[in-house]
């Protein structure tokens, strides 16, 4: 450490001597003070050392620091170093020949651990006996800094929201002649292997497109169908996706009530929230531990409500329970904020409790976490229940699915599997079809058969020249023209723009892909059955 060439309070007193002497007038001394004692930023005056000779409140504020610990070191004090050489040759070398640097910003590691942004300007100042003092100015820019983080990043979730809905519609209509081959190879009679693989085939082409959803519902904020489901099925999914991922050092054990109420609610958004906190759980265990998931009914009373966050009334609680490194008291109120997170870069994003919250918060439920350091964490869900509604379904099954009596109809998709499966299907219930690949083909096609087409089933998405064009054409030609549109883009996002264009075109239905046949002959069916 370079050593120190004049006592610090000495060195003080001799500058502020400059400011008595007959060069310095009195009232420059009054204003020097004034300025210093009263300044919101940081001051901080060094010698040729780098030693502190001078501080004002405002800047031990901001360090952490007294003025009593500060004066006589080096200013590296303030980052836990002692040797102030290489700060000094860093803040010496930054200033220009004129004594006066740029501001720069500048992210500093306190001696406590605290990571603060400063926005710091040093001034050097000549002084009568040719000694060079660096005057330093620091504004606290940490707010900015996050604020400017948190735009950044929503600014990145905006692309990718926008990238979102064109990636939902190539995987909608890849998923989409899948949907319908199964249905139409589960009309032949099958062995018991052949329905275990068309079962497969089923389940995962609409866990294909429940993942779709899934993923514009964190993207855009996209609402998911609700309907009445049981939560065991969801709660044994995720659990089932648990224990096929997670390090076999965490022990994942359930407990769910035998009698679970139904819910009303979106199966994928509920799959998300208990996907994130066993996520969060795994990630606070990196060593290990258990993990346990439990599920029960709950009727919430007037004076349970005020404990929990929610109306009086039939709820599911879920628990997710970890015996992880838990949650310090100054984090575990920010936790739910949006980006958020004490993950190190590349590891969470701060998106996953904060979505969660917000999921559970438009069913009419609430979150609350409960964590002690050191001991795990404590997350438990609310969802608002429905006892008394049906949970059994039908099994799928269809007979007696409507078929046509030849009639023409133009099937136009840009996907060749949505058409020739499509085509196929149409076929095989009793209609003559006909299939373009784009709009301009079909407007062709539609002028060599004057009068004879019945129907038109056209994406609204394609190349060349799309859907919405198409129909406009089309309308000029027939404006009693019967037509369905079909998209893989979902329907919520820009629906109510596309919906309001549907309706003006005079369009009779919409079918959103992936559809299944019975769907689809059933629009067909209603639509050439019935007068518009």
């Amino acid at each position: 450490m370079t050593a120190v060439a004049m006592n610090p309070i000495a060195e003080r007193e001799r500058l502020l001597c400059e400011f008595n002497s007959p060069h310095a007038p009195r009232e420059f001394e009054a204003l020097f003070r004034l300025i210093w004692d009263n300044s919101q930023d940081g001051l901080r005056l060094t010698n040729e050392a780098g030693v502190m000779i001078m501080v004002n409140d405002a800047f031990c504020r901001m360090v952490g620091r007294t003025r009593e610990e500060l004066l006589g070191r080096p200013f590296a004090i303030i980052h836990g170093e002692s040797d102030t050489a290489p700060a000094v040759r860093q803040a010496r070398k930054r200033a220009d020949s004129k004594g006066n640097e740029l501001l720069v910003e500048k992210e500093l590691i306190l001696w406590n651990g605290r990571r603060t942004w400063f926005e710091i300007s040093n001034t050097m100042m000549e002084c009568s006996d040719s000694r060079r003092l660096l005057l330093s100015v620091f504004k606290d820019i940490s707010e900015k800094k996050r604020l400017e983080g948190q735009l950044l990043r929503a600014q990145r979730m905006e692309s990718i929201g926008a990238l979102a809905g064109g990636i939902a519609h190539d995987l909608n209509n890849i998923l989409a002649p899948i949907t319908v081959a199964a249905q139409m190879l589960r009309m032949k009679p099958l062995d018991e292997e052949t329905e275990q693989l068309l079962t497969r085939m089923e389940t995962s082409a609409q866990r294909g497109a429940d993942v779709v959803r899934q993923v514009l519902t964190f993207a855009r904020g996209i609402e998911g169908e609700r309907t009445l489901l049981q939560p065991r099925r969801v709660i044994n999914e995720v659990l089932k996706i648990a224990k096929e991922t997670f390090p076999r050092t965490i022990l994942i054990s359930s407990r769910l009530a035998g009698d679970l109420w139904p819910m009303l609610g979106d199966a994928t958004q509920f799959h998300q929230v208990l996907l994130n906190l066993c996520l969060n759980a795994r990630d606070a265990m990196p060593g290990g531990g258990n993990l346990q998931v439990t599920a029960d009914n709950l009727m919430v009373d007037d004076a349970g409500s005020v404990a929990e966050g929610c109306s009086p009334g039939p709820y599911l609680l879920l628990q997710v329970k970890d015996t992880g490194a838990g949650i310090d008291p100054a984090n575990l109120e920010k936790i739910f904020e949006p980006f958020f997170t004490t993950k190190k870069v590349g590891q969470g994003t701060g998106l996953g409790l904060s979505t969660a919250l917000g999921i559970v918060k438009s069913h009419g439920g609430q979150i609350k976490a409960y964590s002690e350091v050191g001991q795990g964490s404590i997350f438990k869900v609310h969802l608002p229940a429905t006892p008394n509604a049906p949970t059994t379904r039908a099994p799928q099954s269809f007979p007696g699915l409507p078929a046509g009596r030849g009639e023409l109809i133009l099937l136009v998709d840009d996907e060749s599997g949505i058409r020739d499966v499509g085509r196929k299907v149409l076929i095989k219930h009793g209609y003559n079809v006909l299939t373009a690949a784009d709009g301009a083909e079909a407007v062709a096609l539609f002028a060599e058969q004057p009068g004879r087409i019945h129907l038109v089933l056209t994406d609204i998405m394609m190349p060349r020249m799309e859907g919405f064009a198409l129909i406009r054409a089309l309308r000029k030609t027939n404006p009693h023209l019967k037509i369905i549109a079909t998209s893989g883009l979902p329907q919520a996002a820009g629906q109510a723009d596309r919906t309001a264009e549907l309706e003006s075109l005079g369009v009779q239905h919409f079918l959103q892909k992936p559809f299944s046949a019975e769907k689809l002959l059933g629009a067909i069916h209603q639509l050439l059955n019935n007068p518009v």
